[in-house]
């Protein structure tokens, strides 16, 4: 088991990184002053209608074109894999030409396109027809067609600040680390927390709250994955676990479970019970079961599907679950 200290450097090294050349300061520096049109729509979509610039749609984009982390140009070829990429991103803002932006609020709530031959999530945003026109809509029916405008997605990483907050001392990574431990390893909050092989592999948020993405073995025989929230301090908040990866004894099925993070503030919990179907020989006797090609015939699988919604103090709230079955 590796010791805390030395998870602190790779905590350190693990989360998004921020080149060192004078570019990447200039950007971050940017991207991170509240004074920002680009910041402030990402924090608040509404205050484009506060903005004193001529176009504030021109605006960001030529500021979003200086200190964007990606950007790719949006057309009915790639745009799947636009969509893809926005996961990587704690936000994606498109700008169609001079005249409309939106920012991407959730994958998972979408509406099929035919225009654009795949599922269009929610946004937010503005159209300027003379005066800004705000939409809460589908991103098909803000965008308009596919067709051969301008359009370009700009991809923006919180995770960059953060780096900055641990180094400038605000909080300390160790005290997440402990916060973590504790909660989920060591109960009565003593010492043996400080051997756990636990790595953090991701942190986001917004200006109030810490969005943590960790891992663990800690001699179970399946992996850990953490999802916990914390304040500015590192103050633990709320804290989930899924266990997966589970090494399973070849004679039996134990299911499995799989954390996928759909945006900043929404994740989905998928749980996968497994049962096997037994087979019997001429004589009546139960055939051992084994995991091979034919034995997966035999399995039924049952899937719930848990989505849950980080709210503003940091708390996580079941917002959706439904289960599905297996069709044999």
């Amino acid at each position: 088991m590796k010791k805390i200290k030395n998870i602190i450097t790779l905590f350190l090294t693990s989360v998004v990184i921020v080149a060192c050349n004078s570019k990447s300061d200039l950007k971050n520096q940017e991207y991170y002053n509240k004074n920002n049109i680009v910041s402030k729509f990402i924090k608040d979509v509404k205050s484009l209608e506060s903005d004193t610039n001529i176009n504030p749609i021109v605006a960001f984009k030529q500021l979003a074109e200086e200190i964007a982390d990606n950007k790719i140009i949006v057309s009915k070829n790639n745009i799947k894999k636009v969509l893809i990429k926005s996961k990587d991103y704690s936000n994606t803002v498109i700008v169609t030409a001079n005249h409309t932006i939106v920012k991407i609020k959730n994958l998972e709530d979408c509406q099929e396109s035919v225009s654009w031959n795949t599922c269009m999530p929610s946004v937010e945003g503005y159209i300027k027809k003379g005066k800004l026109k705000y939409k809460k809509n589908y991103m098909n029916n803000v965008i308009g067609k596919a067709d051969g405008q301008d359009r370009i997605a700009y991809f923006f990483s919180s995770g960059q600040s953060f780096k900055s907050i641990f180094e400038s001392n605000a909080v300390d990574s160790s005290k997440i680390i402990q916060e973590i431990c504790y909660s989920e390893f060591s109960s009565d909050r003593t010492s043996p927390c400080n051997e756990m092989d636990l790595a953090i592999n991701r942190i986001t948020g917004s200006d109030s709250i810490l969005v943590v993405e960790s891992y663990c073995g800690c001699g179970s025989p399946c992996l850990i994955n953490l999802l916990s929230t914390h304040n500015k301090n590192g103050k633990l908040i709320d804290i989930i676990s899924v266990y997966t990866n589970c090494d399973c004894p070849p004679s039996e099925v134990c299911g499995w479970n799989k954390l996928e993070i759909i945006n900043e503030t929404t994740f989905q919990i998928t749980e996968v019970s497994e049962a096997v179907i037994p087979k019997y020989d001429d004589k009546g006797n139960e055939l051992e079961f084994n995991h091979d090609e034919e034995s997966e015939k035999n399995i039924i699988r049952d899937y719930k599907y848990k989505t849950y919604a980080i709210n503003a103090n940091g708390k996580m709230e079941l917002t959706k679950s439904y289960i599905e079955k297996d069709k044999k």
